[in-house]
Parts: C-alpha cells; structure tokens; sequence
C-alpha cells in the first residue's frame, strides 16, 4: 500500500488494496466520577466531549485479499 485516501478521493475502486477505519465507541450511560472535556479524533475527524460518558477510539487498517479484477 502506498498511501490512504478518503473514499472520495478514490478514481478507481479497482486499485484499492486495503483500508484503514476508526471506530468510537462509547458507554451506554454515565460511568466517570468527573467531567472531564476531552477530544477524540477518528480518522480525520475529531470531536471534544465533557461528559461523564466513557470513550474509546480504536484504529485499523487491513489488506483486501481475493480482490476480483
């Protein structure tokens, strides 16, 4: 892989051979002691939360295998 685009940015979805995604997940409810202002960035994207929700961002990135031509 040489580089990552943004999916607009790509011509021809027969050249991508891999991709990379970000997930943030959250708890369902308020969990922290504090409010505390925090950002989180997926990606591209970030976001500044205060709150007593919990956050995670996880990233990753994998090879398509079997790509059709």
């Amino acid at each position: 892989i040489e580089r990552y685009v943004t999916q607009a940015e790509v011509g021809d979805e027969s050249l991508v051979s891999g991709i990379k995604f970000g997930v943030l997940v959250a708890s369902d409810g308020p969990v922290k002691d504090l409010v505390t202002s925090k950002t989180y960035t997926v990606l591209n994207a970030s976001t500044t939360e205060s709150d007593l929700i919990a956050r995670q961002v996880f990233h990753a990135s994998t090879i398509i295998r079997n790509k059709r031509e």
